[in-house]
C-alpha cells in the first residue's frame, strides 16, 4: 500500500465514502488549491480572494490563502512606495530618481522567487511561515 501524499499525512486522509474525494469546494486537492494562491501576478491574488470566500474547513488552504494575500498586499505596498520615491526623486533631481527605479527589478525578482518557493512548499503540503505575515496567516487559519 502506498503512503498518502504529505498533506494527507499531516491533515488526515479524506473520510471513507466522501463523495468529493478529499477535494475542497473549488474541486481541487488541498495542496493544489494552496499552491495556486501563490501564482505570480494577479492570478494568485484573485485565487486567494476566491479561496477566502469559499474555503471554510481545510486549515492548509486557509493558511496559504491568508499568507499569499498578505504577501500580495506587501508587494503592492512596496511597489507603490518605490514608485512614489522614484517620481519624487526624479522631479527633485531632474532624473536621478531613475536609479532608484532600478531597485524595483531586484525587489520584483525577490518576490517572484519567494512565490515560487512557497508554491513548492504548499504543493508539498507544508505550512511554511514567512517572516512577519506567517503568524497572522496562522491565526486566521484557526
Amino acid at each position: 500500500m502506498q503512503n498518502p501524499p504529505p498533506y494527507q499525512q499531516q491533515y488526515g486522509a479524506p473520510p471513507q465514502g466522501d463523495p468529493s474525494g478529499g477535494k475542497g469546494p473549488l474541486g481541487l486537492a488541498p495542496n493544489v488549491a494552496a499552491m495556486l494562491c501563490y501564482t505570480p501576478c494577479c492570478i494568485g491574488l484573485i485565487f486567494s480572494i476566491i479561496a477566502i470566500i469559499t474555503e471554510k474547513t481545510n486549515r492548509l488552504v486557509k493558511f496559504h490563502m491568508w499568507q499569499a494575500l498578505m504577501l500580495y498586499v506587501a508587494v503592492i505596498a512596496i511597489s507603490i512606495v518605490l514608485g512614489v520615491l522614484t517620481s519624487v526623486l526624479s522631479m527633485a533631481t531632474r532624473g536621478a530618481g531613475g536609479l532608484l527605479g532600478l531597485l524595483q527589478y531586484p525587489v520584483g525578482l525577490f518576490f517572484l522567487v519567494v512565490e515560487i518557493m512557497m508554491m513548492i512548499k504548499a504543493n508539498g503540503g507544508q505550512m511554511t511561515k514567512l517572516p512577519v505575515i506567517g503568524d497572522f496567516a496562522e491565526k486566521q487559519a484557526g
